[in-house]
């Protein structure tokens, strides 16, 4: 039996001597990240780092840390490392071992959806360095029409458009938005410029809302029904006082 079959190693930036990445492989999967980066076109946080390292003409450094026979060892130091190392700090999507690259039907998470204190993420933050991975991973991707119509469908196509859900049957129902949030959308708003037909479509709700609140008490504020009762009144008061002075 052939030993150390399997390795750990690291790909290293040769500008600042940093690991980028951590990996677990046999043969020569080292060396495949930079031939992928350089035969295809593929978008990801890994391949973009590599590909801007080779366009300043420098090569990636490689180093094997760890070898072995057992692969359960060689992917537990593959995470022992990556732990030592930071995630944040690398071009690693996972925290390695095994099973960590299984997608669909295959991976054992499949179809499990944890919400709230349920998911390990409940209370925690992505930082800005993995936001960047995330944002460099997704940039330019395009997905199947079998997963696009997963994700919903945009305008008459969704099931939900032209759907409003008003009171109670509204998941914010009786919830309110933080100063935060306020001032993030706010932001997310301004200098953003609308559509003629979606301008139209606006005024429209606008003056149907108009409409509503005028004639519909459930809309009126306090304010705004004692200043009516008073109207009335001070109307009914000037009609008994004309009818009066002709009798």
């Amino acid at each position: 039996m052939t030993e150390n079959v399997f390795y750990v190693y690291l790909l290293i930036d040769p500008r600042n001597n940093k690991s980028f990445y951590v990996g677990k492989g046999c043969g020569n999967r080292i060396y495949d990240h930079v031939k992928e980066a350089q035969r295809s076109s593929k978008n990801s946080y890994k391949l973009n780092k590599i590909r801007k390292i080779m366009n300043l003409g420098l090569d990636i450094n490689y180093e094997k840390v760890f070898r072995t026979n057992i692969e359960a060892k060689a992917l537990e130091y593959e995470i022992k490392i990556i732990k030592e190392i930071g995630l944040d700090n690398l071009c690693n999507i996972t925290p390695g071992g095994k099973n960590n690259s299984l997608y669909g039907e295959d991976n054992g998470m499949y179809g499990v959806h944890r919400y709230g204190k349920d998911n390990p993420f409940y209370g925690r933050k992505h930082t800005k360095q993995t936001k960047q991975k995330i944002r460099e991973v997704n940039t330019g991707r395009k997905y199947s029409i079998e997963t696009n119509k997963k994700k919903g469908s945009p305008g008459e196509k969704n099931p939900m458009y032209g759907t409003h859900r008003n009171g109670e049957e509204n998941p914010f129902y009786g919830r309110k938005h933080t100063k935060e949030a306020k001032i993030k959308i706010s932001k997310s708003k301004k200098g953003r410029s609308l559509s003629e037909g979606w301008r139209q479509k606006i005024g429209e709700s606008v003056k149907k809302s108009k409409a509503k609140a005028k004639f519909n008490p459930e809309y009126w504020s306090e304010e705004n029904k004692l200043k009516r009762k008073e109207h009335s009144k001070r109307s009914w008061q000037t009609y008994l006082n004309k009818r009066q002075e002709k009798l």
